[in-house]
């Protein structure tokens, strides 16, 4: 947060899209800053989340969340998508192949940095 409002202070910056990222346990942190600032963040990228952020209304405009197909996070991002469109916030995610909970390959980081510029960029 530190960063946060380091940066809003600079009238050159525009505080309406900003997006905040989270890696495994990482999201744990993300999570909480979903929860104490809901509506800051113009999105939330989860890649391979331990846990995931409690939908609530507001808290974000939209959520990218990614995974190895070695974790089982299908049928979790489903019903994760499930909870977030009741409260109106889109979300895409994605499997990775053949991957596990870090993703080395480099196909699927390239593909996960595209998603990531398309939500930031809006496709």
């Amino acid at each position: 947060m530190a960063v946060y409002n380091e940066l809003a202070s600079n009238p050159n910056i525009d505080t309406s899209h900003v997006y905040i990222f989270g890696f495994s346990a990482g999201t744990i942190v993300l999570g909480e800053l979903a929860k104490q600032y809901p509506g800051r963040w113009q999105g939330i990228m989860l890649l391979n989340p331990s846990p995931l952020p409690e939908a609530k209304v507001g808290m974000t405009q939209q959520v990218l969340a990614t995974g190895g197909s070695g974790e089982d996070d299908e049928t979790r991002f489903r019903e994760y998508q499930e909870q977030l469109a009741k409260v109106g916030i889109p979300m895409e995610w994605h499997i990775h192949e053949n991957a596990q909970h870090v993703v080395r390959d480099q196909a699927a980081m390239y593909n996960r940095t595209l998603w990531m510029a398309d939500m930031v960029f809006e496709k």
